[in-house]
C-alpha cells in the first residue's frame, strides 16, 4: 500500500514479519509505539520539537549555502565548466543585480551543444564556435520552481520527485540564498548512526533523563522510559533528529 499522501516515508524491509522493527512478544506493538518509518510532514501536519511546539523540517536546515550560481550573460562554455567543477545539475541563473532569472541545467546545455553528426546523416559541415559562444540567457529555462528557506522539506520533496526538476533555487525576496537538490535530501537520510546518537543523547541530557540510547542504521534504541508518558517524550525527542528512520525501546547493548 503506498504511505499517505501527507508524509514522506521510508520502510525498512520485513519481508513475512511485521513493519513494525520494535516486535516485542510480551507487548504487541500497535503502531503508535514503533516508528518504522521516516514522517516529513506537509503543511497541516507538522513535526514536533523537542519540546513538543511544532516543529516542521525546513529546507534551510537541509539546503546547500551558498549557492554556486552563473550570470545570465556567461557563455554556456562557462556554465558548462561550472556544472563540471561542482558537480552539480543545474544552476540559478541571476542578472547583473543578483536577482535569479532562470535556471541551467545539464539538459539545457547537453540540447544546446549535441547535435547530429554529419558523417552520419550527411550533413553539411559547418565548423563553428557559435553554441559555445551563445549566452546562457539564451539556453535557460525560465520562471523556475523555486522555494524559500522557511518551505517546508516535504513540500520541496514533492516538488522534485513530481517533476523532473532535480534542483530548487532557494530565494529570499528574489535573491538567490542556496539551493536544495534530490541529493541534500538523500545525504540528510543517510546521515552516519554516530552522529545521529550524539544528538539524541543531547536531547535527553538537556532534558534532564538517564536514558541510554543506541543506534544501528538508523534505527534508534532507547532504554531508560518507564511509562507511556515518557516513552512519548523518547518519541518527540527521536523524531525531531534528521535520520532517523525507527525507534524500538528496549535494553541498549553495552560498550
Amino acid at each position: 500500500m503506498a504511505p499517505p499522501a501527507d508524509t514522506l516515508s521510508v520502510r525498512p524491509p520485513a519481508p513475512g514479519g511485521p513493519l513494525c522493527p520494535c516486535a516485542r512478544p510480551q507487548r504487541p506493538c500497535s503502531g503508535a509505539r514503533c516508528r518504522s518509518r521516516v514522517e516529513v510532514h506537509k503543511e497541516g501536519a507538522p513535526r514536533r520539537g523537542a519540546r513538543g511546539e511544532e516543529s516542521p523540517m525546513l529546507v534551510r536546515e537541509v539546503m546547500t549555502a551558498p549557492a554556486v550560481t552563473v550570470s545570465e550573460r556567461a557563455t554556456v562554455k562557462e556554465a558548462i565548466g561550472l556544472l563540471d567543477r561542482h558537480d552539480v545539475a543545474a544552476l540559478p541563473v541571476v542578472d547583473t543585480n543578483g536577482f535569479l532569472v532562470g535556471v541551467v541545467s545539464e539538459a539545457d546545455v547537453i540540447r544546446e551543444m549535441v547535435v547530429p553528426d554529419p558523417r552520419v546523416h550527411e550533413l553539411p559541415v559547418r565548423l563553428t564556435t557559435a553554441p559555445f559562444l551563445a549566452r546562457v540567457a539564451d539556453v535557460m529555462s525560465n520562471h523556475p520552481l523555486t522555494v524559500t528557506g522557511d518551505t517546508e522539506l516535504a513540500k520541496a520533496a514533492d516538488l522534485l520527485t513530481s517533476t523532473v526538476v532535480k534542483s530548487l533555487p532557494v530565494v529570499d525576496h528574489g535573491k538567490v540564498v542556496g539551493i536544495v537538490s534530490r541529493r541534500d535530501i538523500v545525504r540528510l537520510l543517510s546521515r552516519q548512526d554516530e552522529r545521529i546518537e550524539a544528538e539524541i543523547d543531547e536531547l535527553i541530557r538537556q532534558d534532564g533523563r538517564d536514558w541510554m540510547v543506541e543506534v544501528a542504521d538508523g534505527i534508534v534504541t532507547v532504554e531508560g522510559p518507564v511509562d507511556v508518558s515518557e516513552e512519548r517524550l523518547a518519541e518527540v525527542l527521536v523524531s525531531s533528529v534528521p535520520g532517523v528512520i525507527g525507534l524500538r525501546f528496549g535494553r541498549v547493548t553495552a560498550t
